[in-house]
């Protein structure tokens, strides 16, 4: 009887677990989800975030674009808020202060995620997301300015047709001996599907600082993955992440003698002693013959006699007063007048410049380049994908290309299986209600993986101890399922007091 007690006493908090699993997670301390559900409305959302005033030299404002609380538009989730972007063609910006800074340790990894739904077509833009480390307030970024300085990650999609189509993604390093900053951008770049207008599209970028590397997701599927980011041959960075071992020795000159021609004139070759360079291209045709009835003496203009001077005309201020030309009565179709030129046709002995022609120069050494040296500034980057410093801040910047252009659910933090609940909860929704799987058996599905996912987000949370799991579980969830837990008590009880007698 105790053994059936205790089975029944497992499936009981089992039983609990799996309610409490089900219900909205918490993120970890370390972590940063905006979805823009607790804003009223847009007043309320400025509160939060903040667009720059900075302006150019002209007094215009840089950041020209307006935000706006957006409801409804993201539909098939109960998430279904965000950030719209009204306004096209102007450089577009608006950033958070984390209340909570995100420091990043070498072996920790770091994911960036977030939604964007392009509605109107778009020719040329971006949405880009930037961490930030220098925005201790709000000051900051009403002072912001289109800079690199603080910027620790760029990620987001890019569209400029026909010359730009990518995800980009960028990481700021400091050099160890210059301890100068600067942003790395990927060079090779999965396809945006930033154009696409049916639905929004969720960007993932997920950088492990075990293994030092990236992926880049794309609605959930990858659209890129790289290992051996120190490899310049199999990841290319610009400007690369490390320094080259060895760099040119600019202090030395080509040699004088140094014969860098591939091709040269033939030697070989001479002039033809019947090439005459100075035959012009076109002579006039030796068989054009004046027309007749042409008199070349009579001039096609002449003086107007029955002109008169105006009556301002002061000869002292205006000079002689000339009557104006007209054309000639007596030059008619049939009796053409003024000097006579035969047409021009081409010249049969014109051959122009002669030149030699070009052989492959037999003294050609090559292209000449400096001897390679020591790099003073080289050191072995052992950590390339680290962060390098605490991230305090989230800005949105980039150039709007399209009108009501929404943003929503950014995630920050140092889960992936956080941003795969957060994915789950609000864009895998919206996508199943685009491709007509919100039936019953599909909202099944989804309540079924949500469990796994965030019964594996427990996992990684727990103690190993089974009992020291339980008993986490039912403190951090008590306060929110206390009738849950009292009903499955009593049962415990009722059972045993059954089992007993």
């Amino acid at each position: 009887m105790r053994i059936a007690y205790l089975q029944w006493l497992f499936l009981n908090l089992g039983v609990a677990k799996a309610v409490l699993l089900r219900s909205n997670f918490t993120l970890g301390n370390d972590s940063w989800w905006e979805h823009f559900q607790a804003y009223s409305d847009t007043k309320h959302l400025n509160e939060e975030w903040i667009t720059s005033e900075a302006t150019n030299e002209e007094g215009a404002k840089i950041y020209g674009a307006q935000w706006r609380l957006s409801q409804g538009r993201l539909r098939g989730s109960e998430w279904d808020k965000g950030l719209l972007v009204r306004t096209s063609n102007v450089a577009a910006m608006i950033g958070h202060v984390l209340e909570t800074p995100i420091n990043v340790l070498e072996t920790d990894t770091l994911v960036v995620q977030y939604e964007v739904k392009v509605e109107n077509s778009l020719t040329c833009g971006g949405a880009f997301i930037k961490l930030m480390s220098n925005l201790v307030d709000v000051e900051a970024l009403e002072n912001y300015l289109p800079d690199t300085k603080g910027v620790e990650i760029v990620f987001g999609p890019d569209y400029c047709a026909p010359e730009t189509n990518g995800v980009q993604f960028a990481v700021n390093k400091v050099h160890k001996i210059t301890n100068r900053s600067e942003l790395k951008y990927l060079q090779e770049t999965p396809l945006s599907r930033f154009t696409d207008t049916s639905q929004s599209h969720l960007y993932t970028l997920i950088i492990d600082g075990s293994t030092q590397s990236f992926e880049i997701l794309i609605d959930g599927k990858t659209a890129m993955a790289r290992e051996h980011i120190e490899d310049k041959k199999k990841v290319s960075f610009k400007p690369p992440i490390a320094p080259p071992l060895t760099i040119p020795d600019f202090s030395v000159t080509k040699p004088y003698d140094w014969d860098d021609r591939l091709r040269i004139a033939d030697p070989e070759i001479v002039k033809p002693d019947d090439w005459n360079e100075q035959e012009p291209l076109m002579i006039p045709d030796p068989n054009s013959a004046k027309p007749l009835g042409w008199n070349s003496s009579i001039p096609l203009y002449i003086l107007d006699h029955e002109a008169q001077k105006p009556s301002w005309w002061e000869e002292s201020k205006h000079g002689e007063w000339i009557p104006p030309m007209i054309k000639n009565p007596l030059c008619t179709a049939e009796h053409r007048c003024n000097a006579w030129m035969p047409k021009f046709v081409k010249n049969p002995k014109h051959k122009g410049a002669w030149k030699r022609s070009a052989v492959i120069n037999p003294n050609y050494m090559g292209e000449w380049h400096p001897p390679e040296i020591e790099n003073p500034l080289y050191y072995e980057e052992t950590h390339p994908l680290r962060i390098e410093n605490e991230i305090n801040g989230v800005i949105l910047e980039f150039w709007s290309g399209s009108p009501n252009m929404l943003i929503s659910n950014i995630y920050v933090g140092k889960n992936v299986t956080e941003a795969k609940i957060i994915g789950n909860k609000t864009w895998v929704m919206r996508d199943r209600v685009f491709r007509g799987l919100d039936d019953p058996t599909g909202r099944k599905f989804m309540n079924n993986r949500l469990g796994n996912l965030q019964a594996t987000l427990q996992n990684e949370r727990e103690s190993p101890n089974p009992f020291d799991r339980i008993i986490d579980c039912m403190l951090q969830q008590f306060p929110k399922y206390l009738f849950t837990a009292v009903v499955m008590l009593l049962a415990t009880l009722i059972l045993y007091y059954v089992l007993l007698t």
